[in-house]
């Protein structure tokens, strides 16, 4: 295979992975606004930290109130890591190898894109912002059944999963929980709990995700950031893309 093509394919399966894991984070962060306690503003300026990229949000938007940071994750053309942006790498990854993934997974990715894209040109999305999340990650999940289902299991299909597995996770989740720590390096306040509790949730693990003290416990792989850098055969589901 040659490695334009090798490439491609694992781009395309990890921009969209990383879509699905920027709707998730942001998916925990707004159920999280529910439980807020009275005269308590929301708070969404962590999930800009989270990316490391406060001065691109800073150029563009004063405030990181709601709509700000969902129109700038989720619908940005222009910020590369945006829901949106991810998924038109993914869809350009997957034209320039058409020949070698299946219709159904070119099809899905299509209607994917096409609906993100739709949602960014109107207002449903931010009306109703859960429910757009939940169809980001249904989509990203539609994606991952019909390449396992629909595509030949040969040296193309392990590129694409070796992009959503472990070692395909390892250093973007390292990235993604050092800034998640760096974020909660302050006195304790709302919103330092909120950006601890959205990362363990967004996990999909929230009652056996505990908190180490200096999260350095390279013994429990799905605790600490160090075992992010080795070898783990199972790991919990990850925040990071």
């Amino acid at each position: 295979m040659l490695s334009r093509v090798a490439d491609s394919i694992y781009w395309m399966s990890r921009y969209i992975e990383r879509a699905e894991n920027v709707a998730r984070f942001m998916d925990v962060n707004l159920r999280l606004m529910l439980d807020l306690p009275m005269g308590v503003e929301e708070q969404w300026e962590p999930m800009v930290n989270t990316t490391g990229d406060q001065k691109l949000f800073a150029a563009k938007h004063p405030v990181a109130t709601r709509e700000n940071v969902i129109r700038f994750l989720a619908f940005d053309a222009s910020y590369p890591n945006s829901i949106l942006s991810c998924l038109r790498s993914a869809r350009e990854n997957a034209r320039s190898v058409r020949e070698i993934i299946s219709s159904e997974m070119w099809e899905q990715l299509n209607k994917f894109y096409l609906m993100v894209n739709d949602a960014a040109h109107s207002e449903q999305a931010m009306d109703e912002p859960a429910e757009f999340f939940a169809a980001v990650r249904n989509a990203s999940h539609s994606f991952g059944g019909a390449m396992n289902a629909t595509m030949s299991h040969g040296e193309g299909w392990h590129f694409a999963v070796s992009a959503c597995n472990w070692n395909g996770r390892t250093r973007p989740r390292a990235s993604w929980t050092s800034n998640t720590s760096s974020c909660c390096r302050r006195p304790r306040t709302w919103a330092r709990r909120s950006t601890i509790s959205n990362g363990r949730r967004s996990c999909g693990r929230p009652a056996r995700l505990k908190c180490t003290a200096n999260g350095t416990d390279a013994s429990c792989p799905r605790r600490s950031w160090i075992s992010c850098c080795s070898t783990a055969s199972s790991p919990a589901r990850s925040t990071i893309a």
